[in-house]
């Protein structure tokens, strides 16, 4: 049998696929997983057979395209042209069924232009349009949507207009744009987390987080005769050189072990000089410093807070994007972190403090921890795949 995944260009959308390609081809399926040459060495890792998209779609990443308008014209864009290059593609390797990333529309529009069973792999909060026109978060981006975006948004809607028109497919709903809803929605999250979760119905199944138990070497020894507070702002919008300050001045008089990730574009030698107690890498296997963290401050995307959350770890949660800010009124809700709009030594240390020193938050990110893995992972989603396979495949439903 054989799949073909197409991803959205980042980081946070491809992670959670890998456990489960991994598995799919130890279970004899080829796998033919189309992304940008930046992931190529992760991809092929798994075992899966790496196909580059061959067009520039480097801005693609959803975390960068805050705005709504902007990403949707740049989804429709990105489809009408990788539609035209990739369907000869695919008549020819004649997949069984498709994987796509939410926001991948293009694997949509081809699975429906040739007919082919689809799935939905969604690595953020499912965000239907009840979702979203219900979440407050979003409330402030629906008039400048309409209003201060309106050019962006007209391009979009041509463009998909343009598609459903030239290929039959007929009109996609602007806001399934960012879900790409088919017949079975893999969401790596729980239900415990996702926001309005009495709204989905039974084709959308919540496996928790996706994670890789595979061990990586850490490049330092970990002292865990005192608290562990483990800092990172993800892969993007990482370049946040005041922040890390704020963060030495923090901690540098606390009785802490400080693990901080700054992300590959800066040089720590840019930081100037380094607190005793920290640990500074551009990068760091984010699973296994988990596994002995104490305290996460993050901010707020979603592999981050799933990891976190999985290994147990209360969060202090920064946001930037609204879908982070929605990921924070999660964990606040779940009393399993808190959120910070703003940022001072002095509060950071207070609310560090408070996270370290109060029980509960502990006890919830414990209880969190566990529906996290009883939701599953990459197994629960690896079982939804077979019964899709079952009923769409076998049966030619």
């Amino acid at each position: 049998m054989r799949s073909i995944f197409f991803s959205t260009p980042a980081h946070g959308h491809i992670n959670p696929t890998l456990p489960i390609v991994r598995e799919l081809i130890s279970q004899g399926e080829e796998v033919i997983y189309y992304s940008t040459i930046e992931f190529k060495g992760k991809i092929e890792a798994t075992g899966a057979n790496f196909k580059d998209y061959n067009l520039d779609i480097s801005g693609l990443d959803p975390e960068e395209l805050t705005d709504y308008a902007i990403l949707y014209r740049t989804l429709m864009e990105a489809s009408i042209a990788l539609i035209d290059q990739l369907l000869p593609e695919m008549k020819e390797l004649n997949p069984d069924y498709i994987v796509h990333d939410s926001l991948s529309p293009w694997g949509k529009y081809i699975a429906k232009i040739l007919d082919i069973p689809a799935i939905s792999s969604i690595s953020t909060f499912a965000l239907t349009r009840p979702v979203i026109f219900q979440a407050e978060e979003f409330r402030p981006s629906i008039p400048k949507l309409i209003f201060e975006d309106a050019r962006h948004l007209l391009k979009g809607m041509a463009v998909q207009y343009h598609l459903g028109k030239h290929y039959g497919t007929g009109p996609l709903d602007f806001f399934d744009s960012f879900t790409n809803r088919e017949k079975l929605n893999i969401v790596y999250t729980s239900l415990e987390l996702q926001p309005y979760a009495e709204l989905f119905d039974d084709s959308f199944t919540f496996v928790g987080p996706s994670i890789s138990m595979e061990q990586q070497e850490l490049d330092f020894s970990i002292d865990t005769e005192r608290p562990v507070i483990y800092i990172s702002l993800g892969t993007l919008l990482n370049e946040n050189i005041p922040f890390y300050h704020t963060c030495f001045t923090a901690f540098r008089h606390m009785d802490v072990l400080v693990i901080l990730s700054i992300g590959e574009k800066i040089d720590i030698r840019e930081l100037g000089e380094i607190p005793a107690n920290f640990i500074v890498r551009n990068k760091v296997p984010q699973v296994e410093v988990l596994k002995y963290a104490d305290l996460f401050i993050t901010h707020g995307g979603m592999n981050s807070v799933h990891e976190g959350l999985y290994f147990a770890v209360p969060l202090i949660v920064i946001p930037l994007t609204n879908e982070q800010r929605l990921v924070a009124r999660q964990v606040v809700d779940n009393r399993v972190g808190i959120e910070l709009t703003e940022v001072s030594p002095e509060l950071l240390k207070e609310t560090s403090n408070t996270v370290l020193e109060s029980p509960t938050y502990s006890y919830h990110a414990f209880k969190m921890s566990n529906a996290l893995k009883d939701a599953g992972g990459y197994k629960r989603a690896i079982q939804a795949i077979q019964a899709f396979k079952d009923r769409f495949l076998k049966e030619g439903i």
